[in-house]
């Protein structure tokens, strides 16, 4: 398997998600490995993301700061990554990884009224990626580009976590395509917002890693560092 390698200078941000959310907070659980070389996230309804690195990782990087070593800037070469569904059982945790052709886990609509005298619908699309337990509600998004299929959109949000267009009701109904492989109609006349829930974990990736069994009592909860 060939090796992902990364480069950061500074703090390596990992990303989450899971496969639904409404407006609270998900449960997510971050932990590690005895050696600190894997990052593992139990998300909502049985989803994982796994990241395991060759050599320094986030986690012994953050151990040798606060040892009070002097930190150089960070390599970190990524071994595996991946994504799945998990199971456990008798304090064995069983990580069957997937593969998928998009990010996207889901997609909402909040329908506003609008008044039958306008002739243009407002959208907005808001995108949600949750990339530490900590910081769930911040601004930062995963670049997304939204077309419509008459050539009339075209959406980049970059690092921003929202983006806005106007249609005219004549346009309805208007087909987008996201990330150029999920669909979505708008068919409401109405303004509308729509959160696009992204699960970054699935974003990029090694080949598929084997599956794996860990010994759940071995990991240390990581979630509140």
């Amino acid at each position: 398997m060939n090796h992902l390698k990364i480069i950061f200078l500074g703090i390596f941000t990992l990303f989450i998600s899971s496969s639904s959310f409404g407006q609270n907070k998900p449960d997510i659980k971050i932990y590690t490995t005895q050696d600190r070389s894997v990052i593992l996230y139990l998300l909502p309804n049985s989803k994982f993301g796994y990241t395991s690195f060759n050599g320094v990782s986030p986690n012994t990087f953050k151990d040798r700061t606060n040892k009070g070593i002097k930190p150089t800037p960070a390599r970190y070469e990524v071994n595996e990554y991946g994504s799945g569904d998990y199971s456990l059982n008798n304090n064995k945790l069983k990580l069957n990884f997937t593969l998928s052709d998009q990010p996207i886990d889901s997609i909402s609509k909040i329908i506003s009224n609008t008044s039958y005298s306008k002739d243009s619908l407002e959208i907005k699309m808001i995108i949600k990626p949750y990339f530490s337990a900590k910081y769930l509600d911040s601004d930062l998004g995963i670049g997304t580009k939204v077309t419509s299929t008459d050539n009339s959109i075209l959406l980049m949000t970059d690092f921003e976590n929202y983006g806005e267009f106007k249609i005219a009701k004549s346009q309805l109904p208007l087909n987008l395509m996201i990330n150029k492989n999920y669909e979505l109609t708008i068919d409401t006349n109405s303004d509308q917002i729509i959160e696009i829930f992204v699960n970054p974990f699935k974003t990029r990736g090694t080949d598929k890693p084997k599956d794996k069994v860990l010994d759940f009592n071995s990991l240390t909860d990581i979630t509140l560092e």
